[in-house]
């Protein structure tokens, strides 16, 4: 699979909220981002432990919001949300590689942990 990832953008902080909010539990987030930030970690492993810790969120809760993760993934994908949902799992898994490869995800997290959360 060669799939050109694009720049995570300030329309994906508001998407990925959306997703988040859908799932009516708003300290997720912000929980596994202040467990990474207690680590003392260096960036890049906070960002592999917000990765992996968003991702199992994610899909515990898959049944409540799989068609809204499949459109999101799939327009930073450059895909249709049908042709996501249907890519082998070793290519599932390259994307999302390089989605983190390409981006700034703890400032991603951030901002969209700063929206979705209640106070």
């Amino acid at each position: 699979m060669n799939s050109e990832i694009r720049k995570l953008k300030a329309r994906d902080i508001f998407k990925f909220s959306k997703i988040l909010k859908k799932l009516n539990n708003k300290n997720s987030l912000q929980n596994i981002i202040k467990t990474a930030n207690e680590k003392n970690l260096e960036e890049q492993d906070k960002v592999e432990l917000y990765g992996t810790e968003i991702l199992c969120f994610l899909i515990e809760n898959l049944d409540e919001i799989e068609e809204d993760v499949y459109e999101f993934l799939a327009d930073i994908a450059g895909m249709t949300p049908e042709a996501f949902s249907n890519l082998d799992l070793g290519d599932l898994v390259e994307i999302i590689r390089k989605i983190g490869q390409e981006n700034n995800l703890s400032a991603f997290f951030a901002a969209v942990s700063k929206l979705t959360d209640s106070k």
